[in-house]
């Protein structure tokens, strides 16, 4: 296996194992990692966001005060239920980020076989 087939198939693994543009860097694609990153840490925050606010301020004030172990204990109770109450919105959340992922891996072969294409038509030119 050459280089590039190697380097290539690192990113597919890279994004498999960190997440969605970890491998566009590896192969300096700075736009995509940027741009599926972007996506992925959108997500997040959007889960997040609906998350605080069905907690309440309230809520999230009286967990910040408790001891570390009992506060880890606290969040995770609560989130449960949030998951529990909320299905329908994690569905759709764990598909979203499920595709966003596999798109990243995909469209790493998509871009080296574009690549590799314009390498082969240069190298015809000359």
């Amino acid at each position: 296996m050459n280089k590039e087939k190697f380097t290539i198939f690192l990113a597919a693994f890279v994004t498999l194992l960190l997440g969605p543009g970890a491998g566009h860097l590896l192969l300096k694609q700075w736009k995509k990692a940027i741009f599926f990153i972007s996506i992925a840490l959108g997500l997040f925050i959007i889960l997040g966001i609906n998350f605080i606010s069905e907690l309440g301020t309230d809520t999230v004030n009286s967990i910040l005060i408790l001891p570390s172990a009992e506060r880890f204990k606290q969040v995770s109770d609560f989130y449960y239920k949030f998951q529990d109450n909320n299905s329908k919105m994690m569905l759709f959340f764990d598909v979203c980020f499920a595709a966003v992922w596999a798109y990243s891996i995909v469209d790493i072969f998509i871009s080296s076989r574009k690549s590799v294409k314009e390498e082969q038509e240069k190298g015809q030119e000359k």
